[in-house]
């Protein structure tokens, strides 16, 4: 069983995740990935953290950024 990264917040970091979490300006995307962050700060496992949100493992993984498709290009082809 994977466990999340240990994560250690100042209060500061901690009072603005909190904050994040709570808003209804903020996406829903950023307010989740908040609430993982305040979660595997409190030393959840990444199983008990994806239950909280009825989701799968791998959406809690911290580091990685996973998207579909080909990796993106980072050179522009000269033009001819």
């Amino acid at each position: 069983m994977r466990v999340a990264p240990e994560i250690i917040l100042s209060d500061r970091e901690k009072r603005t995740l909190e904050k994040l979490s709570r808003s209804n300006t903020t996406s829903v995307r950023l307010a989740r990935r908040a609430k993982i962050v305040l979660l595997a700060a409190a030393g959840l496992e990444n199983q008990e953290i994806a239950a909280h949100f009825n989701t799968g493992r791998v959406h809690m993984s911290l580091s990685s950024t996973l998207r579909r498709g080909r990796p993106r290009s980072h050179w522009k082809r000269s033009a001819a």
